[in-house]
């Protein structure tokens, strides 16, 4: 059940279009680059394949069928800034079961300390937030990720453990990821192929 977008176009009020007849297709199981400097509208992208607003041209598809914008489970977007993605009077242990209870071998492989259940969002760091945000969206009905710049903001060694479990449990269970960014050596070292409509 492939991830696809079909002649997607995107334009903020009556500006210029950032996109206009744009096709990209992810197959289940692969990882996929989308590279383009800031402000080319790949985040758009990303939001426009995971349901947060529908496209004003062209559509989304997941397996052949056109999405509803009710259907956020097959395909989950995480977000660079994990602090803008919790709500931050939520304990850890209720963000991380907001969709799902997450396995024992998935916070492992994501890092995730049990003690980190009862602090707040605020009483972690960047990275740890990050980990947590990936799990919650590692849900046993997750087709696809949208690594929207996820280890932008974080220092070198927390980036390749984060990368390092994340693409062990995507080839695992055979989930497609789409990762933008603007880090094209990064792209080049964890991408089967990378796309680069936003040059």
């Amino acid at each position: 059940m492939p991830l696809e977008g079909k002649g997607l176009g995107w334009r903020y009020g009556s500006g210029d279009w950032l996109f206009q007849s744009l096709n990209i297709t992810v197959l289940p199981g692969e990882v996929v680059g989308l590279f383009g400097p800031s402000g080319s509208g790949k985040s758009t992208l990303g939001r426009l394949l995971a349901g947060y607003m529908p496209p004003m041209q062209g559509e989304v598809l997941v397996g052949g069928k056109r999405r509803s914008g009710h259907e956020h489970d097959a395909v989950q977007l995480i977000h660079q800034h994990p602090q803008l993605a919790v709500n931050p009077g939520w304990r850890m242990k209720r963000v991380l079961c907001e969709g799902w209870r997450p396995d024992d071998s998935t916070l492992a492989a994501m890092g995730v300390i049990p003690g980190w259940s009862d602090r707040f969002p605020g009483e972690l760091s960047g990275g740890q937030l990050q980990r947590c945000c990936i799990v919650r969206a590692l849900g046993p009905d997750t087709r696809y990720l949208i690594a929207d710049e996820i280890t932008a903001m974080l220092d070198a060694v927390s980036a390749v453990q984060i990368w390092h479990g994340l693409l062990r449990i995507a080839e695992e269970r055979r989930i497609g990821l789409l990762v933008i960014s603007h880090d094209q050596a990064l792209l080049e070292r964890i991408c089967d192929r990378i796309v680069a409509e936003f040059h």
